[in-house]
């Protein structure tokens, strides 16, 4: 079992690492921007956001990223929110935070390695 954990963790952070990269990279429009994540009783968030300097290709559209503020328990945070490529263009979901990128990369890594599918 001990095994399979230290396979899951690498895969994990292998995961975690690429969509990491894909914002260093200045890619704007990936596969981890598409990704939102439903976190229940709490909100959802987007996988990645691009580049907070990053800008739309139309001048008169919105930003794609900018800074927002989120309420986790009592406290307030600054997170960065971006649009999600193809909704609804006025809507800013914020970026998931590392801990939920983690555990979603690390459940991705465990499904990978111990079943057959996906859920689907």
């Amino acid at each position: 079992m001990l095994v399979v954990c230290v396979i899951a963790h690498v895969l994990a952070c292998l995961v975690y690492a690429t969509v990491e990269w894909q914002g260093w990279g200045g890619v704007h429009d990936s596969w981890a921007n598409h990704v939102t994540i439903t976190v229940p009783g709490e909100a959802e968030y987007v996988l990645n956001c691009p580049d907070i300097v990053a800008t739309a290709v139309d001048p008169s559209a919105p930003p794609i990223s900018q800074q927002g503020t989120l309420k986790i328990g009592d406290e307030t945070v600054t997170v960065l929110e971006c649009l999600i490529p193809g909704g609804d263009g006025v809507t800013y979901v914020p970026e998931a935070p590392p801990a939920i990128k983690y555990l979603s990369s690390l459940y991705l890594a465990f499904t990978t390695i111990t079943t057959v599918g996906y859920g689907d």
